[in-house]
């Protein structure tokens, strides 16, 4: 992202109120420690590191749209 890093925006998010019951799920290519706890401390709901291959990544993809949209409670 130009502007913001998935840090910035995931502490952003989680700091207003009106969007903070929004699930955030971190896909990234980092597998850091030091990334993982700051991801989780700063209330993201999923850390996923993308695979490398693009057949991979569709499958993980897919996987996170059965969980979040069709296996998880929301609130609204």
């Amino acid at each position: 992202m130009p502007i913001f890093n998935g840090h910035e925006v995931l502490r952003q998010i989680k700091a207003d109120p009106d969007l903070k019951k929004i699930p955030v799920i971190m896909l990234t290519t980092s597998s850091s420690e030091k990334d993982i706890s700051s991801a989780y401390e700063n209330n993201c709901n999923s850390y996923i590191q993308k695979p490398i291959d693009i057949s991979d990544f569709f499958k993980a993809i897919l996987k996170i749209e059965e969980f979040w949209l069709h296996l998880t409670s929301l609130s609204k």
